[in-house]
């Protein structure tokens, strides 16, 4: 598929924008039974990265997302400029408003997730539940 970007025969005269979150690994490392467990009690997910290895979660996402930039930005842009393309653009989406409550980091465990950005560009809140945390409304002062 690079081989085929960087060829001039496929190449288009469209602007092109790809792009990342900062957080892009983030849902899914907490979704992941390794760094968030169930407290029986109150059944709410809670961290458990910090009882384990600190900073474990913060460190494994910054690496991940380093080799997802690679793959969903930084090459597929470089073989397009290559084949011709001269309006590219690159963004990284950086969004941890998410207000954290006793039992859940929220900023830290999604934080400018994957797709998190999709609900501004399209004027939704997404995740179901979870996005009643991520995107609460705007207090006065806020706006």
């Amino acid at each position: 598929m690079l081989a085929a970007l960087a060829d001039p025969r496929y190449a288009k005269n469209v602007p092109v924008m790809a792009g990342t979150t900062r957080d892009e690994v983030t849902l899914w490392l907490g979704l992941s039974r390794y760094f968030v467990m169930s407290a029986i009690r109150f059944q709410k997910p809670c961290l458990r990265s910090s009882d384990q290895r600190p900073g474990a979660l913060r460190i494994l996402g910054r690496h991940a997302l380093r080799g997802w930039k690679l793959g969903a930005v930084d090459d597929p842009l470089s073989g397009m400029r290559e084949a011709g393309y001269t309006e590219l653009y690159a963004y990284r989406y950086d969004w941890d408003e998410q207000p954290d409550n006793y039992f859940v980091p929220f900023s830290e465990i999604l934080g400018a997730a994957h797709a998190s950005e999709i609900a501004f560009i399209m004027g939704a809140p997404m995740y179901g539940v979870i996005g009643d945390y991520m995107y609460q409304t705007p207090t006065r002062r806020q706006r």
